[in-house]
């Protein structure tokens, strides 16, 4: 039951109650620390009443184990403040909304993945990367290959530690302004002299043919 409720997270705005004399971005680090120091009581303590009473400490226990369900770091990134606060980054946006208790939060930063454009694909892969998000990365492959890898293969084809895909990663950031290429169902994006990465459309969206 749990294990199905923590995809909702990405679906339903959630409200974190903070100090009166803390403004948004303080209010994230804090929430954002308790998160990092896997402390689910006082994550469940900031929750609003709703999800007070829905969810409970066991709860947020397992979306900690979770490697991919971790906080956005907000150095260097753009913050939007007056009643009303948006903070952007690589990962999403969400909002935050001063009331006459002080700021609360509206929405989790966890990763949303898309893959409508090869764009998104290719951000989408970056970010399942970074967070180990292994089931994304299955999803981003075509149907054949992704038929015949088991999550076992994927993890050892694109561990974050990997020498080889940390190069990869660094190189598709540096790069990910760069234009891509559209030619009917298939798309290359070149984010290098000598390097281009392949995509492919397939009914459910843009998938990742070969990385290089």
């Amino acid at each position: 039951m749990l294990t199905r409720l923590i995809p909702c997270l990405l679906i339903f705005s959630i409200w974190f109650s903070c100090s009166r004399n803390k403004g948004p971005v303080d209010t994230y680090q804090e929430w954002a620390k308790h998160w990092d120091n896997k402390n689910s009581t006082k994550i469940h303590a900031g929750l609003s009443s709703h999800w007070r009473e829905i969810t409970d400490s066991s709860y947020w226990n397992v979306a900690l184990e979770e490697a991919h369900r971790k906080p956005a770091s907000l150095k260097g990134k753009k913050y939007k403040i007056d009643k009303e606060a948006e903070v952007s980054n690589e990962i999403s946006s969400f909002k935050m909304i001063k009331t006459e208790k002080g700021w609360k939060f509206a929405g989790l930063p966890f990763p949303v993945y898309k893959k409508s454009t090869p764009e998104e694909a290719i951000k989408s892969f970056i970010l399942a990367i970074k967070f180990k998000n292994y089931e994304v990365l299955a999803s981003l492959l075509p149907e054949k290959m992704r038929v015949s890898l088991s999550t076992k293969d994927i993890k050892q084809l694109f561990s974050p530690d990997n020498e080889q895909i940390i190069k990869l990663i660094k190189e598709l950031t540096e790069y990910k302004t760069f234009p891509v290429i559209i030619s009917g169902n298939t798309a290359v994006f070149k984010y290098s002299d000598n390097k281009s990465m392949k995509l492919v459309k397939e009914d459910e969206g843009w998938c990742i043919i070969d990385p290089d």
